[in-house]
């Protein structure tokens, strides 16, 4: 196997990989990338077998094959390269021979054959629009567990319909819902949980991605798609909690701020936080929103902006949130 590519060009490519590849693998292989040559463009492959990448890049090839090379040890080397063209070759017991301008490497790898599969991407059955799922993960994804003993909370439930797309997620002790409308497909009922590494990866590629981002789901797997980039995790089988058991079905009071200087207020008092519990209380009255912090040696108060509250009055109006 023999191509030449632009430094940038993979450069750009072992960025997006880098977040799946095991920095501790207990596998030797998956803690390296499986490079193939396909006509004039290179593919490039990582996986933790719970969670697959796979991206392409152009490139001039002068032999085609395939091989799996150190994923992090790759990554430097070209990090450290001058941007010009890097020639790759790859010689007998899989042995990689790397040069740009003066800087020559040699990279030992493994055979292609010891690579786990990756799932066959099945056709896309929704087009998400990638601006929008950037928002709803922001907004979801920190509530998510993380590590926790109940695993349907180490991940985000992703409900897709013809007309919405609701997201949520919880670690039990605070709860996020996002539900947006539009046009996302036919005769769709999606309920499934996505690992929360997977969709932490997902959002990458929405920052990414242009238009929008194909969406298909199996069994075992939900896939995306943006371009040369795909991305394929394996569904949490667990139960999500009942979420709509904690969301009031009859609430009255509703309090209206301006988005912007409560969450300047917010950021403020928050660097006064006690560092074990982060907490915050919240002073409402007529008119009026006082947030307060207090660590063990100093204190902190900062009124926000003029809060428009509905009637009837809140009962207690001084809460502390964590």
């Amino acid at each position: 196997m023999q191509f030449i590519v632009d430094q940038r060009t993979l450069l750009k490519e072992l960025n997006f990989l880098q977040g799946v590849v095991e920095k501790r693998a207990t596998i030797p292989v998956l803690g390296h990338l499986l490079i193939e040559t396909e006509s004039n463009r290179l593919r490039l492959q990582a996986t933790d077998l719970d969670l697959s990448l796979t991206t392409a890049c152009e490139v001039a090839v002068a032999g085609k094959g395939s091989l799996c090379v150190p994923a992090k040890k790759l990554h430097e080397i070209v990090k450290s390269l001058p941007s010009a063209k890097v020639i790759f070759k790859v010689e007998e017991d899989c042995v990689l021979h790397l040069t740009c301008e003066r800087a020559r490497f040699k990279l030992n790898g493994i055979a292609r054959e010891q690579f786990p599969d990756i799932p066959t991407v099945p056709a896309m059955i929704a087009q998400l629009p990638a601006a929008q799922l950037r928002q709803i993960i922001a907004r979801t994804l920190f509530a998510a567990a993380d590590q926790d003993s109940r695993y349907s909370i180490n991940g985000v439930k992703l409900e897709l319909a013809d007309s919405h797309l609701r997201m949520v997620a919880t670690d039990g002790h605070r709860l996020s819902l996002v539900e947006v409308d539009g046009a996302f497909g036919k005769e769709l009922a999606v309920d499934t949980i996505i690992p929360r590494k997977a969709v932490g990866e997902l959002a990458r590629i929405a920052i990414e991605a242009d238009g929008e981002i194909g969406f298909a789901v199996t069994d075992n797997h939900v896939f995306f798609e943006a371009g040369q980039r795909r991305m394929a995790a394996r569904r949490l089988a667990q139960n999500f909690p009942d979420y709509e058991l904690v969301i009031p079905k009859e609430n009255t009071r509703h309090l209206e701020l301006d988005t912007n200087e409560a969450a300047a207020a917010l950021r403020r008092v928050a660097l006064m936080a006690d560092q074990c519990t982060h907490g915050i209380s919240l002073g409402i009255k007529a008119g009026q929103l006082t947030l307060s912090s207090q660590a063990r040696l100093v204190k902190c108060s900062n009124r926000a902006t003029t809060a428009k509250r509905s009637t009837p009055p809140v009962a207690q109006p001084t809460c502390r949130i964590s």
